[in-house]
């Protein structure tokens, strides 16, 4: 399943977004960033540390795999 989102938040630990999709604490997923419109994107894969409802959707904080 390929889902694109706008951040949250972004930090050099993680990264957290909004999803009506459901995903599973401490389930891995792959993450793309794109820093700049255009440009080459940062891609790694990570793990939901967090999972929180919100009204009609979920706020997922992920940890980026070292």
């Amino acid at each position: 399943m390929t889902e694109v989102v706008a951040p949250l938040n972004v930090s050099k630990g993680g990264v957290g977004f909004e999803s009506r999709l459901s995903y599973d604490l401490d389930e891995i997923v792959f993450v793309a960033l794109h820093y700049r419109e255009g440009g080459e994107a940062l891609e790694t894969s990570g793990t939901v540390v967090r999972v929180s409802k919100r009204s009609g959707a979920f706020e997922y904080g992920v940890r980026y795999e070292q």
